[in-house]
């Protein structure tokens, strides 16, 4: 099964002449978001072109309440304008009642903080109780297609159970994580709850770097270029541009802004060429409840949860170093001081964001929050002095807002423990992250997996001397230091860690050791498949987010099942598979021109660049290429 040309979607208003203008001229935008409260005669206006109506209005009561209060505007009647659109419309319509919920700052976020949850369970409830509160307005229309779009990665699970039809991620501005983790978690989600439609939801806004309600639309776009073709290609379905068609001047028809242009080239681009199927070899199982995204580095005491600050519980932080390996440098996505300090903090940062909570939104004054630049000097004096430099001189943004690289490819679902047998039966590998708990019914489930032939990767921890069966050895329920390691009969690493003594079973093989020779890597065959363990406990090191030994572990499974190998100084890079070729997209994120090659896992007869259609070189069954700073390249390999 290939995927569909991605839906671009842009929010607009009926009103705005200058953006549909722009794109009625133009046959790859498929939808458009409006405000629930449009008129009848602004729906009319829309029907004549074929796109998807998705109306947005917040469904949660205070969440409303609270922004037409800062409109000094009365509070609508919600169900009233839904069964109004809902004539209007028809089966064009939407209902994008889930709107950023999780991380605007007057809706769920202010729950978090007023009633301080202080485990992880407590907040998933409060969020799944938000949710349920949020789509009620729509009891009565049982057949009409529910939206949501999530502000935080940890969150997309719990939205995409509601049974939304369509599944958005906000990306690109300064205030959430990075893209890869989010593709991942957001794909994952749509597949382990069957979304039809999952995307990426690009916002321009860029409070905490140049305050608020800054929008970056009119700057350069080789940022925004390379996000929209990583999520095109990844497998988005729709892509929307939030914050860019809005005001008559946004868009000018006949001389759009780049990132404008960047949409048009994307829109075009793939409405000509299908990638395939996006290859994702291995899935990641969290917790339900994990409450886990992109660590900054201004959360000094590691925390869970987002707004909620819960402490962390053991194996939160193996879930850190996990990601930070397959997706180098992504925390750097989360920096709103790229300039460094400020002189003044006047204006301030956004109102409210995971960076900063002023004091607007702090129910109390302890809730109020600014991090710390990571350095105690810097560019601007203030930034109204950042934003009137970017306005002025055109300053691309790619620099400020860093895009992470790949050690293994993009080739990641994250999934958590509410999943099917046959879900899991897609993926050639699984990895266990975090603290799962392996109840009877996971673990059954987890045997019939393997035993089908997949390779499950644990550590110590998830696994107890419960589980000897699965782990194919007796662990004792006490933690010893080491100080060093060898893999497969290698070189002693010298490395301190806590791990667990073990017995193996007969068939179990040790595939890495202690200096003192006890069992630190093993795996266990059980029918076609295997189950790698680690008696070191959630893959963590002493005092870091991973240990080298695990690094080792997942190198030595996951490249097994890696689609390509590219070779060269760090990027990122994605694979799909269509009828006899395979498609890699590589994107170099420096401000240097990149040199390497790419080795496919078969023997290749043919290959072609597909952005200029030439054809490309092979030797030794290599493509060695070359991407210009900022840029990308997407090659066809037969």
């Amino acid at each position: 099964m290939t995927q569909q040309q991605p839906r671009i979607i842009l929010i607009t208003d009926p009103d705005c002449e200058n953006a549909l203008k722009w794109l009625d001229r133009h046959d790859w935008c498929r939808g458009g978001i409006v405000p629930l409260n449009t008129s009848a005669e602004g729906f009319e206006s829309l029907l004549h072109r074929p796109w998807e109506i998705i109306c947005q209005m917040p469904g949660h009561q205070q969440t409303l309440a609270y922004q037409y209060e800062c409109l000094n505007q009365p509070l609508p009647d919600i169900k009233t304008l839904l069964h109004r659109a809902s004539q209007t419309l028809g089966d064009r319509m939407h209902w994008l009642g889930l709107v950023e919920e999780d991380s605007s700052g007057v809706a769920f976020p202010q729950a978090l903080l007023r009633e301080k949850p202080s485990t992880h369970a407590q907040a998933y409830a409060m969020l799944k109780q938000r949710l349920a509160e949020a789509l009620q307005p729509a009891a009565d229309l049982p057949d009409l297609p529910l939206s949501a779009t999530v502000g935080f990665a940890m969150n997309l699970h719990a939205h995409a159970a509601m049974g939304v039809s369509h599944l958005t991620l906000e990306r690109t501005n300064d205030d959430v994580d990075d893209l890869q983790t989010g593709i991942a978690f957001c794909r994952g989600a749509a597949r382990q709850y069957q979304v039809p439609t999952w995307g990426i939801d690009f916002s321009l806004w860029w409070g905490a770097i140049v305050g608020p309600g800054y929008l970056v639309q009119k700057l350069p776009a080789s940022f925004h270029r390379r996000n929209l073709f990583v999520s095109a290609f990844s497998g988005a379905g729709a892509l929307i541009m939030e914050g860019m068609a809005r005001g008559q001047d946004c868009v000018n028809p006949d001389n759009p802004p780049a990132v404008a242009q960047a949409v048009q080239e994307v829109g075009t681009f793939f409405g000509d060429f299908d990638p395939g199927k996006v290859q994702t070899p291995v899935a990641v199982m969290l917790p339900e409840d994990h409450g886990w995204m992109t660590r900054p580095y201004w959360q000094g005491t590691r925390t869970m949860c987002s707004y909620a600050h819960v402490p962390c519980r053991p194996g939160d932080r193996g879930i850190d170093g996990f990601f930070n390996t397959a997706f180098p440098g992504s925390p750097c996505a989360m920096d709103p001081f790229p300039f460094g300090s400020y002189q003044s903090n006047d204006p301030p940062a956004t109102p409210f964001g995971l960076s900063c909570v002023g004091p607007d939104f702090a129910p109390t004054p302890g809730d109020l929050f600014d991090a710390h630049p990571y350095i105690p000097f810097g560019r601007f004096h203030d930034r109204a002095q950042a934003k009137a430099a970017f306005s002025q001189h055109n300053i691309d943004p790619a620099p400020y807002r860093p895009m992470a690289t790949s050690r293994w490819g993009d080739i990641f679902d994250v999934l958590t423990t509410d999943v099917s047998l046959d879900l899991l039966n897609d993926y050639p590998v699984i990895v266990l992250l975090g603290g799962i708990e392996l109840t009877d019914e996971l673990t059954t489930t987890l045997m019939r997996y393997v035993n089908a032939g997949g390779r499950l990767i644990l550590s110590a921890g998830v696994a107890t001397p419960q589980h000897s069966q699965l782990i194919g050895m007796e662990i004792e329920p006490e933690l010893w230091m080491g100080r060093a390691w060898s893999w497969d009969g290698g070189s002693q690493v010298h490395e301190p860690f806590r791990y667990l003594p073990a017995k193996l079973y007969p068939q179990t093989l040790c595939m890495a050791q202690t200096n003192c020779g006890q069992p630190l890597v093993v795996c266990h065959p059980i029918g076609r498949g295997q189950v790698w363990t680690t008696t070191v406990p959630w893959f963590q090191g002493v005092g870091t987010d991973h240990l080298d030994l695990c690094v080792h572990l997942w190198d030595h499974v996951i490249r097994q099942v890696q689609p390509v190998i590219v070779k060269g100084l760090p990027v990122q890079w994605v694979t799909a598979c269509v009828d006899d070729a395979t498609h890699v997209l590589i994107v170099n994120h420096d401000p240097i021109t990149w040199q390497g090659c790419v080795t496919a896992n078969h023997d290749l007869r043919a290959a072609r660049s597909l952005l200029d259609n030439q054809p490309l070189k092979i030797e030794n069954n290599q493509i060695a290429l070359s991407i210009p700073a900022y840029d990308l390249a997407i090659i066809r390999m037969q």
